[in-house]
């Protein structure tokens, strides 16, 4: 057993190291596209539901966020 559990550590250490993750900065993107949009328009995609969007305003709500601040 002591060699399966070995082997299955060896994986996951090759499997963690061949990650890489890929960051790309998006800050010039949004911005330009954030232009575009008028006043109180509003861009949704199919997964973004009004669930999401009542999570998101329950972050920064003190009242609903318990433990958090928000500046």
């Amino acid at each position: 057993m002591s060699e399966a559990i070995s082997r299955l550590r060896q994986e996951a250490e090759e499997a963690k190291s061949a990650w890489k993750p890929r960051v790309k900065d998006i800050t010039e993107d949004f911005t330009s596209a954030s232009n575009q949009l008028e006043p109180g328009q509003l861009v949704k995609d199919e997964w973004f539901t009004l669930f999401e969007a009542v999570g998101a305003l329950e972050v920064c709500n003190q009242l609903l966020a318990l433990g958090s601040t928000c500046r």
